[in-house]
């Protein structure tokens, strides 16, 4: 063999080795890629977890999950809207995503559903008006699509009076001889915060007392079983007063005919 021929070999063999290490150098970097790819991903969950999370505390602290009413809760007050001394027919039924809504039956529905913008703080008159599509701001009430009475307005003023929009809140619409909260800023916000309650939205001069809803709508609130009527307790109240009367007359007239009785014995005997 030539010298020729060895310098042909080695330069061969050295080639080869040289091809071979840059196959494995390839290989190194391709793992190395590879294991960025899942870091990169990884890292891209970790952020996208992250907003989500951001994202539901957010809607947590506006809308108060937690706070009543919430799901599955189920609320029931009665309420009216009033013109100028004229108590305006209720609101027809209409249904909502919030939960938040009527039958026409003169009573505010609240049963939220979870995140639906009805539940916690947001149950609120503006977002019950919003739900209908009605409106109201400090001046005007603007009624929900399901009522045919028309709106509220200060500028309109009752019968050329100036007038004031304003919302009473009673408490318990069992006990209306109660002082009501009165409203005249911020009604959209006034929160829907325990049921039972008895709730007027009234346009009237200054000064006049703002009646709260009509008898019938507390007797239909009584009917969902959330509290009694007046004037059923002074009902009972009367039948065992009755009853006493009753009692003590039958008592007296027999002690009465037992005197008698025993008169007449002892004049005989005499």
């Amino acid at each position: 063999m030539t010298n020729s021929d060895y310098d042909a070999l080695g330069s061969g063999r050295r080639n080869g080795r040289q091809r071979s290490n840059v196959q494995k150098i390839t290989s190194v970097e391709t793992a190395d890629q590879g294991g960025n790819g899942l870091f990169l991903g990884g890292l891209g969950l970790i952020l996208l977890a992250g907003v989500v999370a951001i994202g539901y505390f957010a809607i947590n602290r506006e809308s108060g999950i937690g706070v009543a009413p919430n799901y599955p809760d189920h609320w029931h007050s009665a309420y009216s809207v009033h013109r100028c001394g004229q108590d305006l027919p209720p609101a027809g039924a209409f249904e909502t995503v919030t939960g938040l809504h009527t039958h026409g039956d003169g009573l505010l529905h609240i049963h939220p559903f979870q995140l639906a913008g009805g539940n916690g703080r947001n149950a609120n008159l503006g977002v019950y008006m919003d739900s209908g599509n009605g409106e109201i701001t400090d001046e005007v009430y603007t009624p929900v699509i399901s009522e045919t009475s028309g709106s509220l307005s200060e500028a309109e003023g009752c019968d050329g009076e100036a007038a004031t929009l304003q919302v009473a809140v009673w408490d318990d619409a069992f006990d209306l001889e109660a002082e009501p909260t009165i409203y005249t800023e911020n009604l959209a916000d006034i929160r829907f915060d325990k049921p039972g309650q008895a709730i007027t939205i009234a346009l009237l001069p200054e000064g006049s007392d703002v009646p709260p809803p009509p008898a019938d709508r507390i007797e239909v609130l009584a009917s969902t079983g959330i509290g009694e009527l007046p004037e059923a307790a002074d009902d009972a109240d009367t039948d065992t007063d009755t009853e006493t009367e009753t009692d003590t007359d039958t008592d007296t007239g027999s002690d009465t005919e037992t005197d008698t009785e025993d008169g007449a014995e002892s004049e005989d005997a005499g």
